[in-house]
């Protein structure tokens, strides 16, 4: 009446353990209700046994976990969901020991959930933190949320830089703390911020060097300029002085003329 047709083989399982004198704990299965619907049960069976020991019948207690079903169903749910995200997300209990970890996380780390169940998050990934941990901790209860930058280990040893984002829930399970920990890898995104800062500065230090050369160029260029300048007003100068001498002695430098005959414009005639 209530066990299901595609129960039936449990009862003959049943039935030849409880003959051997086994007892059943803590079956979970399947039974029909008198409205014929269904019910998840949790099922302890014992033999009855007369006063020669001989096994005469069963004692079945069954507890109804159709709520307890449902609440397990909803959590593989979340969990498959949560499997699906590109972050690493990481459940801790009030002791900061891991209860959940994601598909997605044990790929960043490295690390299986059966190997991380139970730890402390900040020991397994010998975390550096941007400011004490104390003062996080502080800001999380204050504002239920936080998010900065920490670098972590993974199991093979090397670093990696992770933006984390914590939420608390300060109403878990039996009104314990729980923290639900993303961690999104901004490894690569460091690395090339580094690489372009250090770019920079290259470019930085070059165009100060091709600023200062210029400069110095530039300067050589005007001292010379001005020299030229300077050496073409003296021969102006000159040149004008001879003229007016030849004009003063009718064409004829005196003796004491000592200008090559050659530097002379108009040129002229040194006796």
């Amino acid at each position: 009446m209530i066990i299901p047709a595609n129960r039936r083989n449990e009862e003959t399982e049943f039935l030849a353990r409880l003959r051997a004198g086994e007892r059943i704990d803590h079956f979970d299965t399947v039974r029909r209700r008198k409205d014929g619907g269904f019910l998840d049960v949790s099922l302890t069976i014992s033999p009855l046994r007369d006063s020669t020991g001989r096994v005469v019948g069963a004692s079945k207690v069954a507890r109804d976990i159709t709520g307890r079903k449902r609440a397990e169903q909803m959590l593989a749910e979340r969990a498959r969901l949560l499997d699906l995200s590109n972050d690493a997300i990481v459940v801790r209990d009030e002791a900061d020991r891991v209860t959940y970890w994601n598909k997605r996380a044990s790929e960043l780390y490295g690390y299986s959930r059966e190997e991380v169940l139970g730890r402390v998050t900040h020991e397994l990934f010998h975390t550096q933190f941007p400011e004490p941990l104390d003062r996080i901790m502080e800001q999380l209860r204050d504002h239920k949320r936080w998010t900065g930058e920490l670098i972590h280990r993974r199991k093979d040893g090397s670093q990696i830089v992770v933006t984390s984002h914590w939420a608390l829930d300060g109403e878990g399970g039996g009104n314990q703390r729980r923290i639900l920990e993303s961690n999104n890898d901004i490894t690569q995104k460091k690395q090339n911020e580094k690489t372009l800062r250090e770019s920079e500065e290259r470019f930085r230090a070059l165009s100060e060097t091709l600023d200062a050369e210029v400069r110095a160029r530039t300067k050589e260029l005007e001292d010379r300029n001005a020299d030229v300048l300077r050496h073409s007003k003296q021969v102006r100068e000159l040149s004008w002085r001879l003229l007016r001498t030849q004009d003063q002695n009718g064409g004829i430098l005196p003796a004491s003329c000592t200008i090559a005959p050659d530097s002379c414009w108009p040129p002229c005639r040194c006796v």
